[in-house]
């Protein structure tokens, strides 16, 4: 009959997207004028069903006289990474443990599906590099935040020592977000890591009070046992205030169901429970190492001493 692909291809194109047979002059430009189908009968594809293919010579002849119609989705556009042809694979997870369901699919599924398509490469997508990069800043950032705050510290107490055992109950913050975690069995994620900053922050505050307040004492003549007792005494409500407050602060955020919270609750539960364990540091493990630190300080200068008063 004459009739190619090319031309069946051509024909069907005019149907569906038009054949421009006009242009109309206007001020500013042109009016292109396109001879298609209806809208209707674009929309639906019953419309292949009468479609009518013209021959050379003049013929009109079904469309499904002429071609083998199959159904099946179309490529609608080709994505590249790197030079190479790349697809992306989305899930909606509704459990709880992201992290494991992360770690089972690439320790199990991956390896079997690779030797079933050895020519098929495997990579994490744009939102677990984007986890890893952030993740990655907040550990620098955290570090830097640390460290500007310990420089503070020691120009303030003018004391190398005194600025680390103020931070030395942080690795205990950490600790006690890691355990409320695992008490509202909640993945450790993004949110985090800010939420240990936060609690960071709250613990060298309560630290800092505390030190300071036995520094003050000592300066007054009070013996080292003395000023570590009556320290405690005197910022224990403070310290146990700001930290139960801001406990019962967070709890109704961490009750609450609503999408937007969700993101924000493991956040606040390692603020919360940071908090929290950091308080007990602070007023037994805190007194007791800077208690231990003079003792050895002292013990240091009595043995120097008497290896200098021996020569």
């Amino acid at each position: 009959m004459g009739i190619n692909l090319r031309d069946i291809s051509r024909q069907v194109k005019q149907a569906y997207f038009g054949q421009e047979v006009q242009r109309l002059p206007k001020v500013g430009g042109d009016v292109r004028v396109k001879v298609m189908y209806s809208r209707f009968e674009r929309e639906s594809i019953d419309t292949l069903q009468n479609l009518k293919i013209r021959s050379k010579d003049g013929r009109t002849i079904p469309l499904m006289a002429i071609v083998d119609v199959e159904i099946r989705a179309g490529i609608q556009r080709i994505i590249r990474r790197d030079g190479f042809k790349s697809g992306y694979v989305y899930a909606e997870y509704s459990g709880e443990d992201q992290r494991a369901l992360n770690i089972d699919v690439r320790e199990n599924y991956i390896p079997e599906w690779q030797k079933r398509h050895p020519q098929v490469s495997f990579g994490r997508g744009e939102r677990m590099q984007e986890e890893n990069e952030f993740r990655q800043t907040v550990i620098v950032l955290e570090g830097l935040a640390l460290m500007v705050a310990y420089m503070l510290m020691a120009i303030a107490f003018r004391s190398y020592s005194q600025p680390l055992l103020i931070m030395s109950a942080i690795p205990f913050g950490v600790l006690g977000a890691l355990m409320g975690h695992l008490i509202h069995d909640i993945s450790f994620g993004m949110f985090s890591m800010l939420g240990i900053l936060a609690a960071s922050g709250v613990v060298i505050n309560d630290n800092l009070v505390l030190v300071d307040a036995i520094n003050r004492f000592r300066e007054k003549g009070l013996s080292f046992k003395d000023a570590v007792f009556r320290a405690c005494r005197t910022r224990f409500r403070p310290i146990i205030l700001t930290s139960m407050t801001t406990f019962i602060g967070l709890m109704p955020m961490l009750a609450a169901e609503s999408v937007q919270a969700k993101f924000l609750v493991p956040m606040v539960v390692s603020l919360a429970y940071g908090v929290l364990a950091a308080t007990i540091v602070t007023l037994i493990f805190v007194p007791c190492v800077y208690w231990l630190t003079t003792d050895c300080i002292q013990g240091w200068q009595k043995l120097r001493t008497k290896l200098i008063e021996s020569k």
